[in-house]
């Protein structure tokens, strides 16, 4: 499933849990940016000051602990005592055995993994929990304050840029749909893909509008704003020719990355008339397509859709939804067992040849 933004990416990702379809986020930013490296931040701070009443309360509603805001809002300090005496003693060995030996003590003492993996969304977490761990552990630094110093710069560096050591990894090996952004899946094949967002507005260029010339790799970012500057319409105007065709490459993206079976959704909505899926079904003049449609009633709409489908051979088609779609929970087919049986010799052995060693050969030499 394509998706423009990690925003859309994250509310399919939850629709097909609630509904109990396997499904991985793939390739979604950088895992420096998460939250799971956010939590080694608090951590890795409580571990530089044990005794800092504030860093522990702070650690404390990591998934490394796990407690919940309403018991840290009814603790009192003796009920965080064994908590500093915990987070003192996991300090002491980041400083004698290093990242590596701090996880598994962690996961000994809080039973980090069970416990976020039951949790809504906890196959992501602990895949980026052991990420971002092991790249703390590669950065060769020792102790909390250099270890936390290293973390900190690199997410105020860290890009969405594809860094394949960087780049979030799928959650889980087994059969599952894939949901990512079409932007993340430029270069990739699916056997079918299915697009639940090309209909809807694309964003607008807003206050700070970013130019990128024609012809040229410079980008422009008009600072000026609304107010104080004449420029600002022009500047707008010209980050929304950029926009856009930045937006159908993504569609042309989006809509051939599958190897048999593309589904994308349409609805008629005030927002959907600058989509680029809307240009392309119903404002294309020959080669030419309009920067806008305007949105008529369905059956005029259905006609323009229904003459390009028989221009297809035969590879388009349309159905039209009347209704919700069901919220039963997936119940994936129950695996065939195989029929077990002894195998049968359909031909003679041939016993003119033999394979074997030198030390058989040799064994009687004596």
């Amino acid at each position: 499933m394509l998706c423009r933004a990690n925003h859309e990416v994250d509310k399919v990702r939850a629709e097909l849990s609630i509904r109990g379809v396997p499904a991985v986020v793939a390739r979604t930013g950088n895992v420096l940016l998460s939250d799971a490296a956010q939590d080694w931040l608090c951590l890795l701070e409580a571990l530089e000051s044990p005794t800092s009443s504030t860093k522990v309360r702070a650690a404390s509603l990591t998934k490394f602990i796990g407690w919940s805001a309403d018991r840290l809002a009814s603790a009192t300090d003796e009920d965080l005592l064994p908590l500093h005496e915990r987070i003192a003693a996991w300090a002491s060995t980041l400083r004698e055995d290093g990242v590596a030996a701090l996880w598994k003590t962690i996961e000994a003492d809080e039973g980090v993994t069970a416990r976020v993996l039951a949790t809504q969304g906890g196959e992501r977490m602990i895949t980026d929990l052991g990420h971002v761990t092991e790249m703390i552990h590669s950065a060769h630094r020792s102790g909390a304050f250099s270890l936390h110093e290293w973390l900190l710069s690199a997410r105020l560096h860290a890009k969405d840029d594809g860094d394949e050591e960087r780049s979030r990894r799928l959650e889980t090996d087994a059969d599952a749909v894939q949901v990512l952004t079409a932007h993340s899946s430029k270069g990739l094949e699916f056997p079918i893909v299915l697009c639940p967002f090309l209909w809807t507005e694309p964003p607008s260029p807003g206050d700070v509008p970013v130019i990128h010339p024609e012809g040229s790799d410079r980008r422009l970012v008009a600072v000026g704003g609304k107010v104080g500057w004449d420029g600002h319409r022009q500047a707008t105007e010209l980050a929304g020719v950029s926009d856009d065709g930045e937006n159908m490459r993504l569609l042309y993206v989006a809509l051939t990355r599958a190897r048999h079976h593309v589904v994308a959704w349409w609805a008629a909505t005030k927002g959907s008339a600058k989509a680029p899926v809307t240009r392309f079904l119903f404002g294309r003049v020959g080669d030419d397509i309009r920067d806008k449609v305007t949105v008529v009633t369905d059956d005029r709409m259905w006609g323009y859709l229904d003459a390009r489908i028989g221009l297809s051979g035969g590879t388009m088609a349309r159905q039209v939804l009347t209704a919700h779609p069901p919220t039963d929970r997936y119940r994936p087919p129950a695996p065939q067992s195989p029929t077990i049986d002894l195998a049968r010799f359909d031909r003679p052995i041939d016993r003119a040849w033999t394979r074997t060693s030198f030390s058989a050969l040799t064994r009687d030499a004596s």
